[in-house]
């Protein structure tokens, strides 16, 4: 996210260019104006600066960002400070206005052309405070939102009525739609941070006692006022637009779907209606418009907590965190399985890179995003492992985290909203018909994370940007029938499975899918799962292979009709023949196989490429005629 989507040139503060509503592109850029003694820059549409024009209130809210350690920028001014966040429902600007941690403020969106002076008098403003490289800006938080409020909470001191202000400050942050954990939290707040002299901790528990808060209305004598019940399910539960679906905060994640909406509506009104519900339901819509950012793939919900694989640490959970997925074990880093361990290296054939893959293959499906454009065949033919791997995967994903598409059924209409929030799609033992047409773009499209349609059946179409990873195995891999070929090549990872499983191994176990499913089993998995995630991200790409690349290049001779044409012929039936007899052969090669030929001058250029020869022209019985010989002929 771009802090300011550009910059101008101003004198007193005052912009002397025209701004708002201009594009980007016709905006100056950071070098055109850097070493101008005075510029500003106009904020971008997700931005949103909070103004504290006095110096003691901004110290105070410097000390909450920095014991916070929340991700934003602040500017130090003449008079206070600006703090710089992401912004998602603060629609318009704000002069002078209360914001709910207590303090007084300006406030500026960028989706109203707003601009920040950054340099004044030749002396660029001093940044404070900012994200580290790689981090995102994070949304604003509820503290920081506006209220409406004549509270002076800063100038408050004992006697004064502390304890009823607070009081009756709960209403004012429930009213502003904060939830009854946000407004207590924002309570303690004030009192910590905004109070000269503080209440002691027993008054602000009595205070802040579920008991204080005030309960919810919901009807006006017999009518259903949904618009009041809908926001409270807003504030309460954390309802947000993620990828253009409705989701709801439960047990950790976001969680898609009007069915879980409608069961916490119940669990605040047992006797609510049908009516009522999908009355409320269709305000939610309406009053949620704009997508809520997902947080960065780097945080990985775990059933014990949120892991950041950057710095390992792992965090308790909250709502701020916009994850939507959930692995249904513990991360346990020091956890072990030797029957696990065992079964993967058999199933690698103690080649460490085909076993470094695997797990990285785990570990990739833990990551939300599909920065890496990659998906998995696994081939090979009898009992060797692809059925057993795949288990191992969709075990420790969890079944809500997988589909189970076949490669023809990834671009069918219904289909496609089954992948919505998924993991991983696993097809076992896919077809090896041709692909071709729909089923080529919604294939590159899925692995490379673009965005797809979808549709329920009787509800509108909808896009989303998928984190599905595709697996499948295959005892021959699919043909691609069209120019789709190299696209399709340059996404996938063709791992071998060449172990042998039998009756008569000496290690032979009956019991070894059921001894693969337990908890121990998937710790370990998850635990070598992150590692390998951790190496393809250090990395940017899977661990490389010599078997693979073996794959690879015997999938792209399979899908070469030119190649697999010169399998078929010797060299003298090339050499010294013309070569409109020679593309005869090659056309009714085609033909016969089911290939999609080459235009001819194509086909030309690759004969003499792979049998570094040349064209040259020549008279066979008087007649000119192109024919293919060797370059030193």
């Amino acid at each position: 996210m771009e802090l300011f989507k550009g910059y101008v040139k101003t004198k007193d503060k005052k912009c002397t260019e025209k701004f708002k509503n201009v594009p980007a592109s016709d905006l100056h850029t950071y070098d055109e104006v850097k070493d101008l003694p005075e510029y500003a820059g106009i904020l971008g549409q997700d931005t949103v600066l909070i103004d504290i024009d006095d110096k003691e209130q901004s110290e105070v809210l410097m000390k909450i960002v920095e014991d916070r350690q929340l991700d934003c920028r602040v500017y130090v001014t003449t008079r206070g400070r600006h703090f710089l966040f992401k912004n998602t429902d603060i629609d318009q600007c704000f002069t002078h206005c209360k914001i709910a941690c207590g303090l007084t403020a300006d406030i500026k969106v960028g989706v109203k052309n707003s601009y920040e002076i950054l340099k004044f008098n030749g002396e660029e403003r001093w940044i404070e405070w900012d994200v580290e490289e790689g981090v995102e800006y994070q949304e604003v938080p509820y503290f920081l939102k506006p209220v409406k409020s004549k509270m002076e909470f800063l100038d408050m001191e004992a006697g004064e009525g502390r304890n009823s202000s607070l009081f009756g400050y709960e209403l004012v942050l429930q009213s502003a739609g904060l939830s009854v954990d946000e407004a207590r939290d924002t309570i303690k707040m004030v009192n910590k941070y905004v109070l000269s002299e503080p209440l002691s901790d027993d008054e602000i528990d009595t205070i802040t006692r579920d008991e204080a808060f005030a309960k919810p209305v919901f009807y006006h004598g017999k009518t259903f006022l949904h618009n009041v019940f809908g926001n409270y399910m807003k504030s309460q539960f954390h309802v947000k637009r993620i990828n253009g679906q409705l989701h709801v905060y439960d047990a950790g994640i976001y969680v898609s779907g009007y069915k879980m909406i409608e069961s916490k509506m119940i669990e605040v009104i047992p006797t609510l209606k049908a009516t009522q519900r999908t009355e409320t339901l269709k305000y939610l819509e309406v009053t949620t418009p704009k997508n809520a950012p997902v947080s960065d793939a780097k945080f990985i919900a775990f059933r014990n907590g949120i892991l950041n694989i950057r710095t390992m640490e792992l965090l308790p959970f909250s709502p701020e965190y916009i994850i939507t997925n959930i692995i249904p074990w513990d991360y346990n880093p020091n956890a072990y399985s030797e029957v696990t361990d065992k079964t993967l290296n058999k199933i690698a054939c103690g080649d460490q890179s085909i076993r470094n893959i695997l797990e990285e293959c785990i570990g990739y499906c833990f990551f939300r995003e599909n920065e890496l454009s990659k998906s998995f065949i696994l081939t090979g033919t009898g009992a060797n492992g692809k059925s057993t791997f795949l288990d191992l995967v969709e075990w420790v994903l969890g079944r809500d985290n997988y589909v189970s598409l076949d490669l023809d059924e990834l671009a069918e209409k219904f289909s496609t909203t089954t992948m919505f929030g998924k993991l991983a799609n696993i097809g076992d033992d896919i077809s090896d018909e041709f692909l071709q047409g729909k089923s080529i773009s919604q294939f590159k499209k899925i692995v490379s994370g673009n965005d797809i349609k979808a549709e329920n059946k009787g509800q509108d179409v909808y896009f989303f940007k998928p984190t599905v990873k595709l697996l499948f195995s295959a005892n021959e891999i699919p043909r691609v029938r069209n120019k789709g070929f190299e696209a399709i090549k340059r996404r996938l990872v063709i791992i071998p499975f060449n172990a042998k499983f039998s009756k008569d191994d000496p290690d032979f176990n009956a019991r070894i899918k059921w001894d693969l499913q337990t908890q121990e089993v998937a710790e370990y998995l998850i635990q070598i799962g992150v590692q390998g995630l951790k190496r393809v991200l250090a990395n940017q790409g899977f661990t490389t292979s010599e078997a693979v690349q073996k794959e690879i290049e015997s999938f792209e001779r399979d899908n070469n009709p030119i190649l697999l044409f010169l399998e078929e012929v010797e060299d003298y039936e090339i050499l010294n023949n013309e070569t409109k007899e020679v593309f005869a052969r090659y056309d009714t090669f085609c033909h016969e196989n089911g290939f999609t030929k080459v235009a001819m001058q194509t086909f030309s250029k690759e004969i003499t490429r792979h049998l570094d020869c040349k064209i040259a022209d020549k008279k066979i019985k008087g007649r000119k005629c192109r024919i293919f010989v060797r370059k030193d002929d």
